[in-house]
């Protein structure tokens, strides 16, 4: 949880005054939402070789 706290951090500095997210924001931050699924999914699959062998 550690890690996800940290890396999630920069969300708060890329907050806009006005709300507006347009194409080029999302295109520019997907990449985070991305990584966390990745090790989201590399977690999982961890913990089942743990359950399952």
């Amino acid at each position: 949880m550690h890690e996800t706290a940290v890396d999630c951090r920069v969300i708060y500095d890329w907050q806009r005054p006005d709300g507006v997210y347009d194409n080029a924001f999302v295109q520019d931050t997907y990449l985070l939402a991305e990584r966390q699924l990745v090790r989201a999914a590399y977690r999982l699959a961890a913990l089942l070789n743990e359950l399952f062998g």
